[in-house]
């Protein structure tokens, strides 16, 4: 069964760095009722720093570590569970290059479905 989920978060809360993929591409006006689907942050943009012992970001020192970023960190709601954030992510909004071809590797429908109403 795991293997058919799209969702393959280990936790629905769990937010950060996610190993998941890109989805539908974006289209205006997929169904009635439902004006578009969008990408709301640029695939490939890190959520967070993955590191603890982090380096600060020299062009916003205020960013913080965040442990829902770090792989070796656990979810405390409603359990402890795995974060499943991926490694060696860099600061929130940097390009994450590992991650970014995580989501094209990932995508769901893949990149070579046309850009069009889902079926």
């Amino acid at each position: 069964m795991n293997e058919s989920r799209v969702d393959r978060r280990l936790h629905r809360g769990n937010w950060c760095n996610q190993p998941g993929g890109i989805g539908y591409k974006p289209y205006a006006s997929p169904y009635p009722g439902i004006d578009a689907f969008v990408w709301a942050k640029p695939p490939g943009e890190s959520d967070g720093i993955s590191e603890s012992d982090y380096q600060k970001d020299p062009d916003d020192p205020a960013k913080q570590y965040d442990s829902m970023c770090d792989p070796d960190s656990m979810n405390s709601e409603p359990h402890s569970t795995a974060t499943g954030a991926m490694d060696n992510a860099p600061h929130a909004g940097r390009w994450f290059s590992a991650g970014f071809k995580v989501l094209l590797d990932n995508a769901y429908p893949s990149l070579d479905t046309a850009t069009g109403k889902p079926e």
